[in-house]
């Protein structure tokens, strides 16, 4: 074999091994892009399936919070059913047909306004049909009558369920118009260490101050026509007390968070903040700025929770809106991943918490805005005090407007913060 056919012999080699090269090249790059559209439909799966994640952990709680709240509202209902049962027992059936009678003639009242004799008979010992709870009953001689047990339990429960301050606060019931609780205004008190024979002078002493807190008058007035009474073939006190409670809950439900406090209870998010972190002060609560204007941040959550003092971390919670929850689920790393992993904190056996600690939704809290005060966590029960008058009163207007009878409905009630360093509050400031 001559040089020139060696020569060329090696020429076809070298092409063919680059053609191989060649290929192998584009099959390597159609390989890396198909590998980067997998990684992308996976990152966007992976995203849309976190989102759809925080969405539903948000909803769910709302949901349990709400079946919790039913479910003990049931629970307190059937105490109710089974007291009243045992009493009818010890005291006879004369007393059960007393009562039937005095409630058939409490529903003619309210449907016509017609006072029999019969009646106004059984009203001197109505007090024996009434239940003695935080909304009790009683006699108004000029013409107002109170709801039979039956129409203050709806009320009640229907008010517990769609306030959900009342279920984390102090609730105390009043025979007066106001109460006071006494506060520890400072610290005072000291001490020293002292030799044998050493003199003992006086140490500071704690001031001690009193919190007054009122129960202001709330009040609904439905109105419905004469017509509808007459011819109603529903039970008008279900319907007239579901009336009721859907103003007197929602009334109720924003003066705890942030009322004025004047003619209505005072919210705890209208306090001014401390003058100095972390320096008790009384009449204020602290608040702690979430390290980003307008925006939760993981830091501001760990600094306010951080900020309350171990003897109220057992029993504390977060209170936000469902939003703002939904926001901080949202937050993630400098790589995209969510900070709060969900699939985690269930393993820990309390689904719905977040940084360990429950979460309840208020809907009267600021919603997300530079400089909101959007979070507040602490021991409320601790930290907010509830005062309930004894009573709903409902009195019966058919003469305001022709044709149309109203239930004038009042309740009296007041709440404030007696605790003001058992509560912590975030400014959603930098």
């Amino acid at each position: 074999m001559d040089v020139s056919e060696l020569s060329s012999k090696l020429d076809s080699a070298v092409a063919l091994i680059k053609k191989q090269e060649d290929d192998a090249m584009r099959a390597t790059a159609a390989h890396r892009e198909a590998t980067n559209a997998m990684e992308k439909k996976y990152d966007a799966l992976r995203i849309e399936t976190q989102e759809k994640t925080a969405a539903f952990v948000t909803e769910h709680m709302e949901l349990r919070q709400k079946a919790e709240a039913t479910q003990k509202a049931l629970e307190q209902r059937l105490a109710e059913v089974e007291t009243a049962f045992n009493r009818s027992k010890r005291e006879g059936n004369k007393e059960t047909e007393e009562k039937h009678e005095y409630e058939e003639k409490f529903v003619d009242w309210m449907r016509k306004g017609q006072l029999s004799e019969s009646f106004d008979k059984l009203r001197v010992s109505e007090a024996k049909f009434m239940e003695q709870k935080a909304m009790s009953v009683g006699t108004d001689s000029a013409g107002g009558y109170l709801v039979t047990p039956q129409v203050s339990s709806m009320v009640t429960t229907r008010i517990f369920e769609t306030s959900p301050i009342r279920q984390l606060a102090s609730v105390v019931t009043l025979s007066s118009d106001s109460v006071e609780f006494p506060l520890d205004n400072s610290e005072a008190t000291s001490g020293g260490w002292v030799g044998e024979l050493s003199s003992r002078p006086a140490t500071g002493t704690a001031s001690l101050g009193m919190k007054k807190i009122e129960a202001f008058e709330q009040y609904a007035y439905p109105i419905v026509s004469q017509k509808l009474l007459d011819d109603a073939a529903f039970n008008v006190e279900q319907w007239i007390s579901n009336k009721i409670s859907d103003i007197l809950s929602r009334t109720e439900n924003t003066s705890f968070v942030t009322g004025a406090g004047a003619t209505k209870p005072r919210g705890f998010m209208t306090y001014s903040a401390w003058a100095v972190a972390g320096t008790y002060e009384s009449g204020a609560i602290e608040q702690i700025n979430s390290g980003s204007a307008g925006a939760f941040t993981s830091d501001g959550l760990i600094d306010i929770q951080n900020s309350l003092i171990e003897e109220y971390q057992a029993n504390a919670r977060f209170v936000m809106r469902r939003a703002s929850f939904g926001a901080i689920m949202k937050l993630k790393t400098g790589s995209g991943e969510y900070l709060f992993n969900r699939a985690l904190e269930r393993n820990s056996g309390r689904a719905f918490d977040l940084l360990g600690s429950p979460v309840v939704f208020a809907a009267d809290v600021a919603a997300i805005a530079s400089n909101a005060l959007a979070l507040a966590y602490g021991d409320f029960g601790k930290a907010y005090q509830i005062v309930d008058r004894n009573g709903i009163r409902v009195l019966r207007d058919p003469y305001n407007t022709l044709g149309q009878v109203g239930y004038y409905s009042t309740k009296r009630v007041g709440g404030d913060v007696v605790n003001f360093e058992a509560i912590k509050i975030l400014k959603l400031a930098a």
